[in-house]
C-alpha cells in the first residue's frame, strides 16, 4: 500500500508516521519548504 502524508512534520502527523513505519507500507511526503522536506527525508 502506498500512503501520501501531507503535513507530516506536525505533532499529530509525526505520531501517525511513526506508527505507519512499523507496517509494510510505502510512505511518501509532501513539503512546502526545504526545512520541512529535510524532516520528511528523515522518516522516509
Amino acid at each position: 500500500m502506498k500512503i501520501l502524508i501531507i503535513g507530516g512534520t506536525g505533532y499529530i502527523d509525526s505520531a501517525i508516521v511513526e506508527k505507519l513505519k512499523t507496517r509494510p507500507v510505502e510512505l511518501y511526503g509532501l513539503a512546502r519548504s526545504t526545512s520541512a522536506a529535510e524532516k520528511i527525508k528523515k522518516w522516509l
